[in-house]
């Protein structure tokens, strides 16, 4: 990619997001040879959108990939566009489906934390003080604190990230994508 990212506020209620970029392939992996329908979108154009979303406060509508006209085809602008909405989307359901998983997880883990914890006490008070009852205290005291802060972390700070991650793809997964000439793009500004 030529430059960095950059936003343009079109009208006061539609705010678009511009990309210079050499040739098509800045959109995709150097390792993947594949056709524009199937090849892999490259971090680096993921990265350059996110740092473009991070900061911003308004809704981005529109994402303009500006390239030299000589460069330009229609019938792979159409493909790509397709190719970059569906990975959009699918990695927004990727995201999704993780963020649930780690919920579920994590109230898991916490209610087993509960159950140990309250098992624990049962022992302490009903069970007489023997071997026995010493052993299972000593196993099931810290293996209750233990899930306890492990579901803590999990329904936090893990579902924190993955929630960050859901709303960039959101965002990505809604917005319009097109193509433009860099020639008429710098002639208009």
């Amino acid at each position: 990619m030529e430059a960095l990212d950059y936003l343009n506020i079109t009208n006061k209620y539609t705010l678009d997001l511009s990309l210079w970029l050499d040739d098509y392939d800045d959109i995709y992996s150097d390792f993947d040879s594949r056709n524009y329908l199937k090849r892999r979108v490259s971090h680096d154009f993921v990265n350059e959108l996110r740092i473009a979303l991070k900061n911003k406060h308004e809704k981005i509508n529109d994402l303009i990939l500006l390239l030299p006209q000589d460069n330009r085809d229609t019938s792979v602008e159409q493909k790509i566009i397709r190719n970059l909405k569906n990975y959009f989307n699918r990695q927004l359901y990727l995201y999704t489906e993780k963020h649930n998983k780690n919920l579920k997880r994590g109230i898991f883990l916490f209610i087993t934390a509960i159950l140990l914890m309250i098992v624990n006490s049962i022992v302490s008070f009903q069970l007489n003080n023997n071997l026995f009852s010493s052993i299972i205290r000593i196993v099931l005291e810290p293996s209750g604190w233990f899930l306890a802060w492990i579901s803590f972390d999990i329904l936090y700070y893990d579902r924190h990230e993955l929630r960050k991650e859901k709303y960039f793809f959101r965002e990505l997964s809604q917005i319009k994508i097109y193509f433009q000439s860099s020639d008429s793009y710098i002639a208009n500004e």
